[in-house]
């Protein structure tokens, strides 16, 4: 079964994968968030834990991106 979606349609992406995806985005934020409210207490501690996974996600969504590009490209062709 396949649930219709826009969304999942421009992503290209099937339900179950786009909830994997979510959720470890969802899931790494909210450590992120921990460590830097530790941070907030402990300075010293997990200084650049922000950053750090503000580029990480930067570049796993880039890289969905370009996939995506590249498959819009493909289906125009």
């Amino acid at each position: 079964m396949r649930l219709q979606s826009d969304h999942l349609d421009k992503v290209n992406q099937r339900y179950l994968e786009h909830a994997y995806d979510a959720l470890s985005i969802s899931g790494g934020l909210f450590i992120t968030s921990v460590k830097t409210l530790v941070h907030a207490a402990i300075p010293d501690l997990f200084s650049t834990a922000a950053s750090e996974y503000a580029a990480e996600l930067n570049n796993k969504l880039s890289i969905k991106n370009e996939k995506n590009s590249e498959n819009d490209e493909k289906k125009t062709d």
